[in-house]
C-alpha cells in the first residue's frame, strides 16, 4: 500500500505553477477514441448540471485540463493542490490499484502461468490507459515505474527501493535525453526520493496507530510531509512561490483523487450504458464539488503562498544538502531513540 501512495502523492507534483502550466504544455497527438470519451464525459455532467464538476474530472481522468475554469485552476495552484489536475503518478498509480484488484492474489512462494498471464494483463491494461490518455511524460514515468514494481514482485521484492527510481530514470532518458532538462521529470523524482528516504523518519514520530483507519491516514500524512519536503525547494526555483498549506490541501484532495480516479475508470466502461453512466456522474460530481470547495477554502486562507522567492542554482544545492543533512540527523535520532525503547 505504502508502494502505491509513493506513487500516486509522489508522481503526481508536477504543473505547480499558479494556473499558467496548461499553458506550456505541448499539445496531446490527435486520438479519436480520447475525443470521443472526453465528448461523452463532458456531456454527461453537463446534463446533471456540473460543469465545473466535470471538467475536474475529465482532467484527472483524461488529461483535458482546458475546460477548467481560470479562477479555479487558480485555487488549486495557491493550495498547492495542483498537481492532482495534472494526470500523472496520481493518476497511474489508482489506475494501478484498480486494476490490480482484479487479478487474483498468490502465495509469495508459487508462481503458476495464470499468475504471469494476470500481471502481463495488469502491466498490459495500464500501458492501454497511457496511450489512451496521449502518452503525457508524466504519466510515461509513473508507467515505467508500476512496471518495473510489478516484475519486482514477481520475485516477492514488494517495495521501492532507489534501484527501482535509478533504473526507471536511466530508462527514461535513455529514449529520451532530454527529459533531464524537463521540470515535471525532476520534481517527480525528487520527490519519490524524499518519500523514500524521510517517510519512516515522520512515521515514527508518534506510536503506531492501532486502527487501520488512523495508520492509512497518519500514512498519508508522512508521504505528503515527505513529498513537499523533496519538491518545495524545486518550486520555489522554477515558479518562484511556495504554497505554505500543501501538505493539508493534499490530505483532502488525494483521498477524493481516489474515489474520482476509480468512479472515472468505471465511468469509462460503462460510457455505452447511459443508465448506469448516469448512476456513477452523481457520486462523481459530489465528490469533485466537494473538492473544488475545499480547494478553494485553502487558497482563501491568509498567507497561503510565500510569493517572490529567488533561488538560484547554487543557493538550490546549498538547500538540499541542508535539507537531506537535517534528515539524516533526525533520521539518526528517531532509530537511536526506538534502539533505547
Amino acid at each position: 500500500m505504502l508502494m502505491l501512495t509513493v506513487f500516486c502523492i509522489g508522481g503526481g507534483r508536477m504543473s505547480m505553477d499558479k494556473g499558467n502550466a496548461s499553458a506550456r504544455q505541448s499539445e496531446k497527438p490527435s486520438n479519436q477514441l480520447r475525443e470521443a470519451i472526453v465528448e461523452r464525459m463532458n456531456n454527461l455532467f453537463a446534463e446533471d448540471g456540473a460543469v465545473d464538476e466535470g471538467s475536474v474530472v475529465v482532467a484527472m481522468s483524461m488529461g483535458e485540463k482546458r475546460l477548467i475554469e481560470r479562477d479555479l485552476r487558480a485555487d488549486y495552484a495557491t493550495s498547492g493542490a495542483a498537481h492532482v489536475l495534472a494526470l500523472s503518478g496520481l493518476h497511474i498509480g489508482i489506475v494501478f490499484f484498480f486494476f490490480k484488484l482484479l487479478v487474483p492474489r498468490r502465495r509469495p512462494s508459487s508462481l503458476s502461468r495464470w499468475h504471469l498471464f494476470g500481471e502481463s494483463l495488469l502491466i498490459a491494461a495500464i500501458w492501454c490507459y497511457v496511450l489512451l490518455v496521449g502518452m503525457p511524460p508524466s504519466a510515461v514515468r509513473a508507467a515505467t515505474m508500476v512496471s518495473l514494481y510489478e516484475v519486482m514482485s514477481l520475485q516477492c521484492r514488494d517495495r521501492v527501493s532507489l534501484n527501482v527510481i535509478g533504473t526507471t530514470a536511466f530508462m527514461m532518458l535513455m529514449f529520451c535525453p532530454t527529459d533531464i532538462y524537463n521540470i515535471g521529470f525532476e520534481f517527480s523524482f525528487a520527490a519519490v526520493i524524499s518519500i523514500i528516504l524521510n517517510f519512516k523518519t515522520f512515521y515514527s514520530i508518534v506510536s503506531e496507530p492501532s486502527n487501520r483507519i488512523v495508520k492509512a491516514l497518519w500514512s498519508m500524512v508522512c508521504v505528503s510531509m515527505a513529498a513537499q519536503i523533496g519538491v518545495a525547494p524545486l518550486i520555489a526555483y522554477h515558479f518562484g512561490y511556495v504554497a505554505v498549506y500543501s501538505v493539508f490541501s493534499s490530505m483532502v484532495v488525494v483521498p477524493c483523487a481516489w474515489v474520482i480516479v476509480n468512479l472515472s475508470v468505471l465511468l469509462i466502461l460503462f460510457l455505452k450504458f447511459a443508465a448506469v453512466a448516469r448512476l456513477i456522474v452523481v457520486p462523481l460530481a459530489l465528490t469533485a464539488d466537494f473538492m473544488n470547495d475545499c480547494v478553494t477554502w485553502f487558497a482563501a486562507l491568509p498567507g497561503a503562498t510565500i510569493d517572490n522567492v529567488e533561488l538560484n542554482g547554487a543557493q538550490l544545492l546549498t538547500l538540499y544538502l541542508a535539507i537531506g543533512s537535517t534528515c539524516l540527523l533526525a533520521y539518526r535520532y528517531m532509530k537511536h531513540k526506538t534502539v533505547k525503547d
